[in-house]
Parts: structure tokens; sequence; C-alpha cells
């Protein structure tokens, strides 16, 4: 063997570990300059979810729009704006819109009752007004205007003939558009229109032919001597008066009369 041999072999190892250490080194060197250039991009103008100014302050965002309270239709609607930053000193623009319909002239957080009603979907955009600074306008989540519950005026119930015909008007509104029922004459039924879209259910009895008008909430009820006989002079007439958009109320009258069973009875 050529006594050079062993040397050649000794120095080929050496050269071959030498490569491969520099190119390790360079995968390092790769891999280090890919994350400066992420740590570079972060600290540009964008920290996680926030923005910065000229001076590098940070910047408030709009992180959430809800709204205060629920939505009823005789309430202004409020809406509460959730910075990520509290400050005192940012002017907001409110853009309201109702059924997919712009509302000119109002941009503040508050919308007046007048621009809706009961049924009506409703959401705001709103966007932080700053010269130097473009923010995203943030929209919050739709509402739906709640109907409100019922309010019962009930008069007084007129005296029953044995047999005979018993009207009664159950009279119902909404709030604020309640009626004075003080002078109101015994067994009226035309003097007070339901015209507020409010539905009337009789509860019970229903086997006694009761009838109430599911829109205008009248009571109207043939009294034989037999049916009186079988309520033993005594009845109490339970209902509910429902806003189809709201709330209901349930409620009732109870009624006394003297039939010929009562009478020998006495």
């Amino acid at each position: 063997m050529n006594k050079y041999v062993p040397i050649l072999i000794a120095l080929s190892l050496l050269f071959f570990n030498c490569g491969k250490g520099d190119n390790t080194s360079s995968d390092n060197f790769k891999i280090r300059k890919k994350t400066d250039k992420k740590i570079a991009k972060t600290n540009k103008t964008k920290f996680s979810n926030f923005e910065i100014d000229k001076e590098g302050n940070r910047l408030p965002e709009i992180k959430i729009v809800e709204f205060t309270g629920k939505a009823f239709e005789n309430k202004d609607l409020h809406a509460d704006v959730h910075l990520s930053i509290p400050s005192d000193n940012i002017d907001l623009r409110f853009q309201w819109i109702v059924n997919d319909e712009i509302i000119e002239g109002i941009d503040t957080e508050i919308l007046p009752k007048e621009n809706f009603k009961q049924g009506d979907w409703v959401f705001c955009k709103v966007k932080i007004l700053d010269e130097d600074y473009d923010t995203p306008e943030i929209k919050s989540k739709y509402v739906k205007i709640i109907g409100l519950t019922p309010v019962l005026n009930m008069g007084p119930i007129p005296e029953i003939s044995i047999p005979g015909e018993f009207r009664y008007k159950i009279n119902a509104s909404l709030p604020g558009q309640e009626t004075d029922n003080e002078d109101l004459e015994e067994g009226a039924s035309d003097d007070f229109p339901q015209d507020n879209g409010l539905e009337f259910i009789l509860i019970s009895p229903t086997d006694k032919e009761i009838f109430i008008d599911p829109s205008s909430g009248e009571i109207i009820w043939n009294i034989t001597e037999e049916i009186a006989t079988s309520l033993s002079g005594a009845v109490e007439i339970k209902f509910k008066v429902s806003n189809p958009k709201g709330g209901s109320i349930s409620s009732s009258i109870k009624l006394s009369f003297k039939t010929s069973e009562t009478d020998k009875e006495q």
C-alpha cells in the first residue's frame, strides 16, 4: 500500500466534516434571519390587536358594540361601545339601520323610539373619528324590537238576566295607549274599538257556549236557564290578551246570577 493513502483518507474525512458543519451553520443562520424578519414585521405599526400613533402611543379600538337593556318599542335604543383602552376624548360616529334602511340625521349613540316599531330589526355601525388615523367601522349585532305587554282597564260588569244575552267588552291596550274607563257605560261594546292588533282568547269555561271576539275582545254569551243552573249561579270567565309581537296577560271576570234553583234554595 502506498504510504500516502492513509493520509489522503484522513484529509478527505476532515474536509467532509467541515463542509457539513458549514451547511448546519448556514441553515441556522437562515432560520434566525427568518425569525428576525417576523419580529421586525410585528413591531412595525401593529402590535397584536392594537395600533399606535406617530408618537408611539397606543390608540383605542372599538372592541364591541351592544345595546343597553332590552329593545322595547316604547323606549329609545342605546348603543354601548366598549373600547380597548378607556378614553373620554374619543369622538364616535354612529350610523343606524332599521330594516336595512339607513336612518338619516342621527349619528349619536341614541336612536329615538320614533324611528322604529315592534317587530323591526335594528343594528348600528360605529367608527372612531380621527384626522390622522383611519379606523375600521364596527358593526353591532341585529336586535329585534320587542312588543309590549297589554294593559287591562276593566269596566263595571252589567247585570245578568236569566235567560238572556250577556255582553261585556274586555278593555285592553298597549302601554301609553290606555283608555280611561271611569265613565264606561255598563255593557258598552262599541265605545272602545280595539285597533291595536291585540288578540283575545277564552281560557275557560269552554263548554258553556261563551264566545270572545278574538279581535275586539267582546264577550257574547247567551245564557239559558239550563246553563245557569249547571253553574249553580256563579261562574269565573278566564281569558288571555296577547300582543302577537310582545307579551300577554291573563285575567278573569266573576259573574253571579239567580236561577229558579237558587230562588228555591232561598
